[in-house]
């Protein structure tokens, strides 16, 4: 039984947590003008910001980063240094520009997220994680692989914020999704991860990184990011439908309403123009969107180099159950308890026939929802999907997981079904294969 990975600890307030000199210059400061004039109190400073321009400062002394952070450190411990706008203003310049240097991606991304955000919402830039993608741009100055990452991510963006792209934003986050799996493997123990070089032959797929264990395995991994269904299109649809949102709520502020609000909604399975049919709960829905998705993405091509893991980034899709979803079937708690489909397991192993569970509105309403009518990934025997395993990388709860999900058939030797098995454990928080074989390690423990 592998061991249960440690639960990170929580953040602590940012005051406690920075250990840059200028990230306590900053502390000190909004200490010190508190008791003057609330203005004085630079609210448009992140000290994660000031920690990242520190870093890079140390990292590179010679360089002009160095010297805007010893200006800006000069600023913030000099008294009355920075008591009329004229002093700030200046500060803030240089702030703007140390940051700039520092989280090339992120400002970008900040600059195309707050001008949307005045008037709509794209699903590609709000699925995005700013601590994350601060994290990239630090990599990036001492990685050369996370240097380009942060350099691609900027340069899908651009610098002009008047019209809205939702191509632009869809391929930042697929570069997004990249980054943050060579993120993820380099996290894990006992795996080295490099990005293997693109093919100079047109049309010539390769995964996107090579990875070695400690014993010395070899394999890859090609990286796709699943979008939401109908993508593009749809991408524009939900735009327009968040700004309806936004006219809502001015025309209610203009009635003169004290409190006024208007719902939206995030809909990753329902296609284009759908008013009909559409229900937000179905598993059946989940577990052909993402058998299919997988099946379109990954390219036979991009696994002839060798043993080679698809990885499926999911961030945009609403995937139900957590590490439950391995398993075909699983225990849910809600509405005096019932048996809930797993949609990874379903959508990977599933036979066509293969009754599918949902949860329930109330108790005693009946959980059957469906019956498949395609066979999973791995159990299409005239379209078998490529590769040693798939994996999804996915966000619940507020962390990034990983779940695995083994191919019945292993590649020739000296590959084997172990070292698929052992991969997986390496790399996933969980795992599981068409016999069920970790069942025992996905199903929560009941004492009635």
């Amino acid at each position: 039984m592998p061991p249960a990975r440690p639960e990170p600890p929580k953040d602590p307030s940012p005051r406690r947590a920075t250990q840059a000199a200028i990230g306590r210059a900053y502390w000190a400061f909004y200490d010190g003008t508190t008791l003057r004039l609330r203005s004085n109190w630079l609210p448009w400073v992140d000290p994660e910001d000031l920690e990242a321009v520190e870093a890079l400062a140390k990292l590179h002394p010679s360089q002009p980063i160095a010297e805007l952070h010893r200006q800006m450190l000069q600023d913030l411990t000099t008294k009355d240094a920075l008591v009329n706008e004229a002093a700030q203003q200046i500060f803030k310049q240089r702030y703007d520009q140390a940051v700039a240097i520092a989280l090339p991606a992120t400002r970008a991304y900040l600059r195309h997220a707050q001008a949307i955000n005045t008037l709509t919402r794209n699903h590609s830039l709000a699925t995005v994680d700013l601590k994350t993608l601060k994290a990239i741009d630090g990599f990036g100055h001492a990685d050369a692989a996370f240097g380009k990452f942060a350099k691609d991510l900027t340069a899908k963006l651009g610098g002009k914020t008047e019209m809205f792209d939702v191509i632009a934003y869809s391929q930042f986050f697929e570069v997004y999704g990249e980054a943050v799996t060579l993120q993820h493997l380099r996290s894990c123990p006992g795996i080295q991860t490099g990005r293997v070089e693109e093919s100079k032959i047109p049309g010539e797929g390769r995964p996107d990184f090579v990875c070695r264990t400690d014993e010395g395995e070899a394999f890859y991994i090609e990286v796709k990011s699943l979008d939401i269904v109908s993508g593009e299109f749809r991408h524009r649809e939900m735009m327009d439908d968040a700004l309806d949102v936004q006219v809502e709520l001015e025309a209610r502020r203009k009635e003169g309403r004290r409190v006024s609000f208007a719902e939206g909604t995030i809909d990753p399975y329902r296609a284009l123009g759908q008013t009909e049919g559409y229900d937000p709960r179905s598993l059946k829905l989940t577990i052909d969107t993402l058998r299919e998705k997988c099946r379109t993405a990954f390219k036979p091509s991009q696994f002839q180099l060798g043993p080679t893991f698809a990885l499926a980034v999911v961030d945009r899709l609403v995937l139900p159950g957590g590490r439950h979803s391995l398993a075909p079937y699983y225990y849910e708690p809600l509405h005096s308890g019932c048996c809930i489909s797993g949609v990874l397991w379903q959508a990977a192993y599933g036979r066509v026939g293969t009754p599918i569970f949902q949860l329930p509105d109330f108790e005693g309403k009946p959980t059957l929802e469906a019956h498949l009518a395609t066979d999973g990934l791995y159990a299409d025997s005239y379209r078998a999907f490529r590769g040693e395993g798939l994996i999804v990388l996915d966000t619940h709860c507020g962390q990034r997981v990983a779940y695995g999900l083994a191919s019945p058939l292993a590649s020739p030797a000296p590959w084997s079904s172990d070292l698929t098995e052992r991969v997986l454990r390496l790399i996933c928080n969980a795992q599981n294969d068409a016999g069920n074989s970790f069942a025992y390690l996905l199903s929560d423990a009941r004492t009635s």
